[in-house]
C-alpha cells in the first residue's frame, strides 16, 4: 500500500483533521510514507504533532484515541497537503 496513492492521502486526510492514527508492523512504514509522518519525524521534538497516533499500541489505547474524537493539539503545526 505504500505505492498507493489513495492510501497516503487517506492517511494525510486523518492527520490534517486531527483524527485518530494507529499503525502497527507494516503499518508505520506506511505512516512513515505520508506527509503526515515525515512531519512527525523530521520535527520529532515537537510532541503535540504525534498527539492521536499510535504505533504499535494495544487496541484499547486505539479505542480511547478516537473515543477523544480529535485531537486539536496538532491542528495548526500539523498542517499537511491533502
Amino acid at each position: 500500500m505504500q505505492n498507493e496513492p489513495d492510501a497516503l492521502h487517506f492517511i494525510d486526510e486523518a492527520y490534517k483533521h486531527c483524527k485518530a492514527i494507529a499503525a502497527e508492523a507494516e503499518g508505520e512504514d506506511l505512516l512513515n510514507k505520508t506527509a503526515a509522518g515525515i512531519k512527525m519525524k523530521d520535527k520529532k521534538d515537537e510532541n503535540h504533532l504525534s498527539k492521536g497516533v499510535l504505533i504499535n499500541r494495544n487496541p484499547k489505547a486505539f479505542i480511547n484515541a478516537i473515543a477523544q474524537h480529535r485531537f486539536w493539539e496538532r491542528e495548526k503545526p500539523g498542517k499537511v497537503p491533502a
